[in-house]
This record gives structure tokens, sequence and C-alpha cells, in this order.
């Protein structure tokens, strides 16, 4: 078995590349489903077809392979030969990008005056180059990273009880693994960030249908690409922003189009609302809240419509072929009541598994949501959604038909949502689209005296995010050019890889390791996790995971610091084998704090797992 990101990448500047090829592909094969199934007759009433090609092909690949890996099929040979039927689609494609970008900008240009267009197209542009940098975000070397390479040596979803941040992957993570399969690291990456394309033609195309000369939109959409929190989730390749603009396009096609097209297309579009909500929570368990509110309204439109039957027959056909295999995975891999298996994220059935699921949904140190106006502190200035926030007061002071529909789904998401949720600007980022969307949709009028405030301080904003982009851009993306510049920019910001890199040096390739480093997905020799000691208490459940890790015959036993920590396993240590100082240093994408980390040691010692559990000591 392969272990480690290193060895999944091609040598820098063909990851890149191969990136980009496989993007165009699932673009291509996006655009078959489209016109075969006849989806755009649905989509072309609340966007532009071509910006949504690549969010249905990237749902609908994800969710096929995520299907696969369920049943264990999903061999790295699978992997390779859609990867290879993708990017043959893309050399009939690759020819015809011009065209795609031309009409990028013509439809730019219908909306927006040359001042915006230029901020717009300087910010996606910047967003694109951030996305195409290596990975070095620390959750996304942890199980984002983790999974997809545990799926590409097994061919199956992992199912250890004691991995307990794997629980948290689902169909994204399988667009990262085909990917790595062919050695295009920043697939990931791009994949997420591509939502941001779909999400701005959704701005531009119920604008321009709504009124073309509206200013509102030209705002709302810098102010929204100008939110600091996207400069998070469009740098990583974690499953959100791409999620993000799937829920929001089931919301469009509820709101926007439901009452648009003829009778004879409601199945199709249903068919589409549920499929696109479904592989949402496959990817994400907390996309289910934003699911379900959308799947309210479109039973309330479709019961005025008298068509209430058909469309629970949908959603019931829908349900069983999109949620009802991950169910019933979970039911039969963690010994589940299958009502825990379908209304919980995590099998809280297990030991500690409570715990962890209260660390997923506690507010955290910043329960009241000030980042829905400033960041919690500078060095957390991505937290927060900046002055996009400003047009919550629009959606007040105008008149705004079925305001009370917009107000009510606002109320619902942020009181529920902060309740059993997490307090971060990214879990609540939907309803805010939503609601701007609302705006330039149905705003009566445009409120001038808002729009001569806002204007300075959103392009104000805007140069700000410019700067910070660029600056992102110099220190991460020349990673991407070459072998000896990416292994910098790793060194530098990707945290774990100067640790990684040494133990990969010292121990022997089949080595079997325990470390309590998040950042596994950097490790070369195949890691077990020792996440069950952050949530577990008691000796009872604590034997319980040191059963499990005793037989997996770990040999190893990295850890790091200051000083010699053995996390409680000081007596099944034999001795220590190797030791380096300053093997590396706790490591930021936050340049401006990078320069006050203190390195730190680097420690090995040969491990005896014949002792467990007795050994441990807490």
């Amino acid at each position: 078995m392969t272990y480690g990101l290193d060895q999944y990448i091609l040598f820098p500047p063909f990851s890149l590349v191969f990136s980009i090829i496989l993007i165009i592909g699932v673009y291509q094969f996006g655009s078959i489903i489209n016109k075969n199934l006849k989806f755009d007759i649905i989509i072309k009433e609340f966007s532009h077809i071509p910006f949504v090609n690549l969010l249905v092909g990237l749902y609908f690949i994800g969710y096929l392979l995520f299907f696969l890996s369920l049943i264990g099929v999903a061999f790295k040979i699978v992997f390779q030969i859609i990867a290879f039927l993708l990017i043959t689609l893309a050399l009939y494609e690759i020819f015809r990008v011009k065209i795609f970008f031309n009409k990028l900008i013509h439809n730019l240009k219908l909306s927006i005056r040359n001042l915006y267009l230029l901020i717009i197209i300087i910010i996606l542009f910047l967003y694109f180059i951030i996305s195409s940098s290596p990975i070095t975000n620390a959750d996304a070397l942890d199980y984002h990273i983790g999974v997809p390479i545990h799926i590409l040596n097994t061919g199956s979803f992992p199912s250890d009880w004691s991995w307990f941040h794997a629980k948290q992957a689902g169909t994204g993570e399988l667009l990262i693994a085909l990917g790595l399969s062919i050695g295009a690291e920043q697939f990931g990456n791009l994949s997420q960030s591509s939502g941001l394309i779909s999400l701005v033609s959704f701005f531009l195309f119920l604008g321009n249908r709504k009124n073309n000369k509206n200013k509102i939109v030209e705002l709302i959409i810098i102010a929204l690409l100008s939110s600091p929190i996207l400069i998070f989730l469009s740098s990583t390749p974690k499953p959100q922003l791409l999620n993000i603009a799937g829920t929001t396009f089931s919301f469009c096609i509820t709101f926007f189009c439901l009452n648009k097209i003829n009778k004879q297309h409601y199945s199709k579009a249903i068919f589409l609302i549920f499929s696109v909500l479904f592989i949402s929570i496959t990817s994400k368990y907390y996309f289910a809240f934003s699911s379900f509110l959308i799947t309210i309204f479109v039973f309330l439109f479709m019961y005025k419509k008298k068509y209430f039957l058909n469309t629970s027959i949908i959603f019931l056909s829908t349900a069983v072929l999109f949620l009802a295999p991950f169910f019933l995975w979970k039911y039969i891999n963690f010994d589940q009541h299958l009502f825990h298996s379908i209304f919980s994220a995590v099998p809280r059935n297990l030991p500690g598994y409570e715990s962890f699921n209260e660390s997923l949904s506690s507010c955290g140190y910043r329960c009241f949501p000030t980042w829905i106006v400033y960041p919690p502190s500078i060095n957390e200035f991505t937290q927060t959604f900046g002055l996009v926030s400003i047009f919550f007061i629009l959606l007040l002071i105008t008149k705004t038909e079925k305001k009370k529909v917009i107000l009510f789904l606002l109320i619902i998401y942020f009181t529920i949502g902060l309740k059993l949720g997490q307090s971060n600007p990214r879990f609540f980022l939907e309803p805010v689209i939503w609601m701007l969307l609302w705006i330039v949709f149905y705003s009566k009028n445009e409120n001038l005296y808002f729009i001569k405030f806002a204007k300075l301080l959103i392009v104000l904003q805007s140069v700000v995010i410019i700067s910070i982009l660029v600056v992102s851009a110099y220190f991460l993306f020349p990673g991407s050019i070459n072998k000896d510049l990416r292994k910098n920019v790793m060194v530098n910001y990707a945290n774990g890889y100067s640790l990684f890199q040494w133990s990969s040096s010292v121990l022997p390739p089949d080595a079997k390791i325990i470390s309590s480093h998040r950042s596994i997905g950097l490790s070369t020799s195949q890691i077990f996790p020792l996440d069950f000691l952050s949530y577990t208490s008691n000796k009872k459940d604590i034997e319980f995971y040191l059963e499990d890790l005793k037989s997996k015959k770990p040999k190893y036993l990295i850890t790091y610091g200051n000083e010699d920590n053995y996390f409680g396993f000081e007596k099944c240590v034999i001795r220590k084998l190797k030791e380096k100082v300053n093997v590396g240093k706790l490591s930021t994408r936050n340049f401006y704090l990078n320069k006050n980390r203190e390195f730190y040691n680097g420690y090995i010692y040969l491990f005896d797992y014949n002792k467990l559990p007795h050994c441990y000591k807490k």
C-alpha cells in the first residue's frame, strides 16, 4: 500500500496541468448530462447553462465514486479509468475553452460596468490562483487527504471505529481521490472553488431577467466575492463551497424556477432539486438542515399545484437512490440502530462519539455571532462575512416581494443553526447567499442612498481582499511551479510536513505508526490516529479502542514537542529510536503568524503493542 500525499502527486507543474484538464473533462461530462437528461430546460430559467455544467458534473461523478466506495469496489484502477475517460472528453472540450471564456466575459458585460467587471474578474482569477496552489490546510491534511488515500489503497470507504474524524468524510473526498489517482493534487481545490462560478452566474442571470440596469447586482457580487470567509473556503479541498453552490442551485429552482416552467417539467425539476440536495448531505451531513428547509417549501409549492403525490414519490425514490446506500452502510459497519444511522452524522452508539458529536456542534468560544460583521480577531480575519452583512439592512428597508418568506428562512436557519451547530460563518453562508439572491430578484427599488453609502465601502473591502489574495498567491502558488518550490511551500506552511519527511526517511516503508499529529495525510507510512483519546474519559471506553489498536500491531510511536511526550504510552515504549531537534515548527497559512512560530523536536519510539491496553496510563 502507498501512503503520503507526496506519493500521489505528479511533479509540478504537471500536477496542476492535469488538474485543469480533469476539471475541463468534468465540465464536459456535466454538459452531456444536462443535454441528454434535459436538465438544461430547468437550468436556463435561473442560470447561464455553461456555468453550471461543472457543478452538475462534479456532483454526479462524486456520487458515483462514493457509491462504489461504499460497496468496496472503488479501487485505484477504477478511479484512473474514469479519470482517463474524463481527460478524453477534455481533449475535445479544451479547444472550446476560448468560447467558454468569451461567453463569460460577454455575460458579465451584460450586467456590470467596466470598473466592476474588472474587480470581479481580478478576484475570480486570484481565487483560481489560490486554489491552484499545493494543499497546506491543516484539516485537509488530516482526513480530507487521509480518507482519499485510504480509499485508493483499499477500494472501500473507511469504517475504522477509532478514526473519529473520518466519520465527517463523504462524497467530496471521492473527488479528491479522483484527482490523486492520476497525480492531480489541485483538482480537489479547483472543484471547490468552481462553486464561485455557478454562484456568480445565478446572480447575473436573475439580475438580468429582472432588470438589466439593476445596480444592486454589481454591488452584491463584489460584496460576496470579497467576503473574507471565501478566502478560507476557496483555498482548500474541504467539501463545502461546491456544496453551498449545490444547495443554492436547488434553492434557485425552488423559488425562482418552479413557478415559471410548464407542468410537464415538474418531475424533472423536482428530481434535480432532491438529487443535488441528497448528494450534498452525503458530502457533509450539516447540509441536511438547509436541504430540509428547501424540501419543506418544495412540498408546499407542489401542494398548491396539486402535484403533492408525484412529489412524494420522486422524493422517496431519490432518497432511496442517493441516501439509502450511505445510511445502510453506516448501519452495517457501526452496528447502529437504523434510525440513528439516518438522523445522526456520527455513530453515537460507540464510546466517545457522543462527546465527539458535541465538539462538532458546540459553539466554542464565540457563541454570539459577532462574525456576521467582524472577525473574532485580526488573526482570524477570514472568519467573517464582512460587508456583505449590510445587505441584511437593505432587505429590511426596501420593498421586497415575499419578504416574509426569506425572513422566515433566515430566522429559522440562524436560530436553530446557532443552537445546534457551530457558531462559525462558513456554516451560515448558505442563507446569506439566499438572501442576496432574493434581493436581486424580488427587490422593488434600489434605495439610492444605500447604494451610495455601500458602494465606497464595498470597493474598499474588495481592494483589501485583492491585496490579501495577491500576497497569498505570492507565497503559495510557486509551489505548483516546480518540485523545489513546492517543498519550500510545504515546509513553511503545511504543519507537520517536516516531521513526517524526517520520520519517513528513517523508518522502513512498511512501518505501522501511532501518532497524535493531525496531518496524517503527509506520512508515507501507515498511521493510526489517536482521535479517540480526545473524546473518551473512562477506562472501559479507552480500553475498547486500545484493544482495537492492539489488533493493528503498531511498532512505532511518533511524538513532537520541546520535550519527550509519550501521550500516556510511556510504559508501552521499549526505547527511543530517533530524536531530531528543531525538526519543524507549528506552521500555518497565516504568513504573519508563521514568523513567530517556535520550532519543535521530533521523537520516534519503538512500541510494544503486546502490552496494550494495560500499559496505557491517562
